[in-house]
């Protein structure tokens, strides 16, 4: 079996419903990642432009968003994966336990 260099669990933070440019097809845009709390050093970081949109309690960080063409999406905004990326490129997206 290959090596594993990734192993987490990663969390829903959004499904975006997007339409495919060439043919006008519903998609959906899966995001997976973590929150942290939002705190005044994390505030600063983000440009002012844009920094009362990052008002409530917790800031969603996405570390991979996935596009999926099909008439329902399987991912829950809430939801545990753990995602697994072996070195030879494979990729394992399972329920977390």
């Amino acid at each position: 079996m290959p090596e594993c260099v990734v192993n987490k669990i990663l969390t829903v933070t959004g499904v975006n419903v997007i339409s495919e440019m060439a043919t006008g097809d519903l998609a959906y845009q899966v995001n997976f990642g973590y929150y942290v709390e939002n705190k005044p050093e994390i505030i600063a970081r983000i440009p002012s432009a844009i920094r009362e949109n990052f008002v409530g309690k917790q800031i969603a960080f996405n570390e991979l968003s996935l596009i999926f063409k099909t008439d329902k999406v399987l991912y829950a905004v809430g939801s545990k994966w753990n995602l697994k990326i072996f070195k030879n490129g494979n990729l394992s997206l399972v329920a977390a336990k």
